[in-house]
């Protein structure tokens, strides 16, 4: 299997690329835009995969075209490229949910805004415990807020690439 084109966001983790081979491979060399970025002078394990880890969070750095040069005992051959295209994060929170005081039985109401390209969803929590999961509202009520409703509430807002955290409400 060749390495794979990809498009990440920008601070995303755990990216990596791979290869895997059919046949036994001695070492792997990996390169990005014609330098090697990594040489594995390992022997290949028996699944014959060799991994690039990018490092904690991918940054622009990271984008460019990558290829693997695969070394089979006195002869070595390239593998397909791959280009990593690194784009900025588009969703960000625009107003935080605000702390507020509600007498029983009156309505509770909570509110985040965001933006992004995307569809967005929401997960809302109270003291840590999902109450609302993978909403479409930005807008958490409960119609007659009673005193087991106190707490801390916050959100976790996605999309289809990023997971946003509030701050506590």
């Amino acid at each position: 299997v060749q390495p794979q084109t990809k498009t990440i966001l920008e601070g995303a983790t755990d990216f990596s690329l791979s290869i895997t081979l059919g046949t036994t491979a001695t070492r792997f060399q990996w390169i990005k835009d014609g330098s090697i970025v990594l040489f594995d002078d390992v022997p290949a394990t028996s699944t014959n995969t060799s991994v690039y880890v990018f490092g904690s969070a991918v940054t622009s750095s990271n984008a460019g075209t990558y290829q693997v040069k695969v070394y089979n005992f006195d002869s070595y051959t390239m593998s397909a490229t791959a280009t990593v295209t690194v784009t900025a994060t588009q969703t960000s929170i625009t107003t935080q949910p605000q702390s507020i005081t509600v007498s029983e039985l009156s309505l509770l109401q909570l509110s985040v805004t965001a933006t992004s390209p995307n569809t967005l969803t929401y997960s809302w929590y109270r003291n840590g415990a999902v109450i609302v999961s993978g909403s479409a509202s930005n807008i958490l009520s409960i119609s007659s807020a009673s005193a087991s409703d106190s707490g801390v509430y916050s959100v976790k807002i996605r999309d289809s690439v990023v997971e946003l955290d509030d701050t506590r409400s």
